[in-house]
């Protein structure tokens, strides 16, 4: 039944040849194992969501991305929900408006197949919120790899508890050194891209390494980095071995604040004048 559901929506095999549902949605890309479907609106979303519960786990959809999805809070949810429990291990979202208040939602993260999640400009148009409400949902999300990139996020919570993250990537936000600071929640965490975001102390951004145990790359190009010397000291994670800060604010005092063990290091595009023999 899991997939018979699906063979009722029109097959394409490119972008060229979109066509509409009865849902009003376009079908992007319709495979066994990917689905791909573009301008889902708060008028079709309850049928995205029916659609999406025949896929429970054991089919074999893998691959869904959704694209220009315009919808209410609580059915955004509600689509994230369903996908979780699911068959789906790769989701990928794009262009998305919400359009209602944002409050607190009971996520059941139990039971999923769910391996990586892609956010691509998200825009919320909420202005009064809890900001807990909106970033404790993506924190606490049971995956290895989540992106949330070109969004105007400015700001992530710790996890509540241990997390299974290994990959995290938050290109171009407005994220800044308040991040994770004091968080014991992330010891599995390998790769943090925070590139084009608004960091301004190396410091911090060190000490918020210092409790990541098996971090190894960290990409904080694009920023607006600065560290002024004068014996302050800098804590990064031992397990460090790549870290790019390419494109900063950093003069010669950078070099009193560099992890130990660090193997490949970019610092172009500084105010860099003298390297150290």
């Amino acid at each position: 039944v899991s997939n018979q559901k699906i063979t009722s929506l029109p097959l394409l095999y490119t972008k060229s040849h979109q066509s509409k549902t009865d849902g009003d949605w376009v079908v992007i890309q319709n495979t066994t194992e990917s689905l791909s479907l573009s301008e889902i609106k708060k008028e079709n979303v309850k049928k995205l969501i029916a659609l999406l519960s025949n896929f429970r786990q054991g089919s074999k959809l893998q691959n869904l991305t959704l694209t220009n999805v315009s919808v209410n809070w609580n059915d955004l949810m509600e689509m994230f929900q369903t996908v979780w429990h699911s068959s789906v291990e790769y989701f990928n979202i794009n262009n998305v408006t919400q359009l209602s208040d944002v409050e607190r939602y009971n996520f059941d993260y139990s039971g999923t197949s769910m391996k990586a999640l892609t956010m691509t400009k998200i825009k919320i148009t909420d202005m009064y919120f809890s900001q807990d409400d909106l970033y404790e949902i993506f924190a606490d999300m049971n995956i290895t790899d989540m992106t949330i990139a070109d969004s105007e996020m400015i700001h992530m919570l710790c996890p509540s508890r241990k997390s299974s993250f290994r990959y995290l990537n938050f290109l171009k936000n407005d994220l800044t050194d308040f991040l994770f600071q004091k968080c014991d929640n992330l010891a599995q965490l390998e790769t943090l891209i925070l590139q084009k975001n608004k960091f301004e102390s190396l410091r911090k951004v060190s000490f918020m390494t210092s409790r990541m145990k098996s971090l190894t790359y960290l990409d904080m190009s694009n920023n607006l980095l600065r560290h002024d010397g004068a014996g302050v000291q800098c804590q990064w994670a031992e397990s460090l071995a790549e870290l790019d800060l390419s494109s900063n604010q950093l003069v010669d005092a950078v070099f009193e604040c560099l992890p130990a063990n660090v193997q490949k290091l970019s610092l172009r595009n500084n105010h860099i004048s003298n390297v150290p023999s």
